[in-house]
């Protein structure tokens, strides 16, 4: 599994977009490259828990950069995302209006490749921990914790999410699952882990893809891509 931190790019020029891309990928990065604001949309809805950062340009088919900072800010999981803003226009009410929008940095196009690496590096930097760790178990208070709020489970809930998050990696049986939701759990209640994990999921918003099925097996939770 890389280790890698995975960045958006959404860029519609296909030279500018490849050689920026090429070049991140160089610098250690792994890169998912789109060209229009929809193809981002359908991206973060299945990868953005998995994303350290996106880098977004403002003139790309609908919906348009701004728009897409404004879903990113406004999705539960996603809000607190690296945004490094790119745009043609170098007048200063455009960037701030980027500012303003919620972007975490921004540079006027041109600009070299090396500037917006060392950007993005710097916003990895500043993001610190938090980034790398969405979803915290926090025992003491018997609670799990995603980018920073509590959730609202039930005793149920929070015992099977406890379990997944603090073995991580680890496929279990729903009848293990079920062991530790319940102290005396009942074979023909097996089935109600899925409607468990469905529920879970569904608290998470993006960061459900975490929890991954295994066919035949039961469930696992992995944090990252």
């Amino acid at each position: 599994m890389s280790t890698a931190p995975k960045v958006l790019l959404v860029e519609d020029e296909p030279d500018a977009g490849a050689v920026l891309k090429d070049y991140l990928r160089q610098s250690g990065y792994q890169v998912a490259w789109v060209q229009t604001g929809a193809e981002a949309l359908a991206l973060l809805a299945t990868e953005g828990p998995h994303l350290q950062a996106a880098i977004l340009d403002a003139m790309v088919p609908p919906p348009d950069g701004p728009m897409l900072l404004r879903h990113i800010r406004q999705t539960p999981g996603l809000e607190h995302l690296p945004v490094l803003f790119l745009t043609a226009r170098s007048e200063e009410a455009a960037e701030l209006q980027a500012l303003a929008a919620g972007a975490d940095d921004y540079i006027g196009k041109p600009a070299s490749l090396n500037k917006v690496a060392t950007r993005l590096e710097a916003l990895l930097r500043r993001a610190g921990p938090a980034a790398e760790t969405p979803l915290v178990h926090d025992a003491a208070n018997r609670r799990i914790v995603a980018h920073g709020r509590a959730l609202e489970l039930t005793a149920a809930e929070y015992h099977l999410l406890a379990q997944l998050l603090d073995h991580p990696s680890r496929v279990f049986t729903r009848q293990e699952l079920l062991q530790s939701a319940s102290p005396e759990p009942d074979e023909a209640l097996e089935r109600t882990v899925d409607a468990h994990i469905k529920n879970i999921r569904a608290k998470l918003g993006p960061l459900g893809s975490y929890i991954r099925t295994y066919r035949g097996l039961g469930y696992g939770l992995t944090l990252g891509a």
